[in-house]
């Protein structure tokens, strides 16, 4: 057990099951994403009026930043983040057990209070005929059509397979596995194109883009003719760590927040044409801290995963509030970073 349950009773622990995931149908209605989201106007008005400016919070009592409860003691290197009603859903591999993970964390209001409660603790598959099994979990996004979060767990190196696993973000235990591709997926875009849910995948160092449809992804096949590739620019590689569908223009054009390692750390606001071209829209450089032990060691916020909401002001205005989770293993803080009041 990686949380033993002497000490943590309410911790749930999942293995994967051999069966694959039933296709879920498409739905109409929208699903409750789990926060608040920043319109991409809102979006684009914190780039453009604010120049990108973030500060940082007081978390806790006396600290800028909340260690991450015991994980078992595992060297967990954080990969993609999501908020879901109070919790921050996070993914991490720990590369010498060869396991990925999943964790929820409960928030309480007041940003004081980090609690784990509940955890897929190996998230490990092997496929026959393949020499390395597949743990490498990487950056989170909800699929809208059917509200469930996508998971793209990968071998640990470039041009290998993905499996896309499908979880409920209200019950890490309803996790499933859906469709495979042949290459290795770091991050996602759940999105809306062409009137029809798609996901967009970026491979390793963000050099192609595919494109494919929700149904594909939530069901058990191996994705070849059904995933669209895209080659991507040399002058937008960015790396992409961590991706959040903002929405969808009246061109088609896919709007989403991401932090990226590549060329800078920055935060990146993309746009994914319906013509199947990136372009950074906007981007910023990510604030950065000292390391936990060695204080010279610098660490970016755009190092690992993000994670963000929308917050009204007392004004009637709103703000963006960040969610940051730059270090690994017992290094592991949580950040957070908030925009200045803004209005539109």
């Amino acid at each position: 057990m990686l949380i033993p349950n002497s000490q943590l009773k309410s911790v749930l622990s999942v293995v994967l099951s051999v069966a694959t995931s039933p296709v879920f149908a498409q739905v109409e209605s929208p699903v409750d994403i789990g926060y608040s989201a920043p319109s991409l106007e809102e979006v684009s008005n914190w780039f453009e009026s604010e120049g990108g400016k973030l500060t940082q919070v007081k978390l806790g009592e006396s600290s800028s930043e909340l260690p991450l409860p015991d994980m078992g003691g595992t060297v967990l290197h954080p990969q993609g983040m999501y908020l879901y009603n109070g919790k921050l859903i996070l993914s991490s591999v720990d590369k010498d057990a060869a396991k990925g993970f999943v964790h929820a964390f409960r928030i309480n209001s007041e940003l004081k209070k980090l609690e784990l409660v509940e955890a897929i603790e190996d998230l490990s598959v092997s496929d026959a005929g393949e020499e390395m099994s597949k743990y490498h979990p990487g950056g989170i996004d909800m699929d809208r059509s059917t509200g469930r979060l996508i998971v793209p767990l990968a071998q640990y190196k470039k041009l290998s397979t993905t499996l896309f696993l499908n979880i409920d973000p209200a019950r890490l235990e309803d996790c499933a596995r859906g469709a495979r591709l042949k290459d290795h997926i770091g991050t996602v875009i759940c999105a809306e194109q062409a009137g029809e849910a798609c996901v967009l995948g970026f491979n390793w160092d963000a050099k192609s883009c595919y494109k494919m449809q929700s149904a594909a992804i939530l069901g058990g096949e191996t994705l070849e003719t059904a995933a669209r590739e895209h080659v991507i620019a040399a002058e937008v590689h960015s790396a992409y760590q961590d991706c959040k569908y903002l929405s969808t223009d009246a061109e088609d054009s896919v709007y989403a927040l991401c932090t990226a390692t590549k060329p800078s750390y920055s935060i990146v606001l993309v746009k994914y044409t319906a013509a199947g071209n990136m372009e950074i829209v906007h981007n910023v450089v990510a604030p950065a801290v000292g390391g936990f032990f060695w204080k010279w060691t610098q660490k970016s916020m755009a190092q690992n995963p993000m994670a963000f909401e929308r917050v009204e002001t007392d004004d009637g205005g709103y703000k963006i509030r960040f969610y940051f989770v730059p270090h690994d293993g017992a290094a592991a803080r949580l950040f957070v970073y908030e925009t200045p009041d803004m209005k539109l």
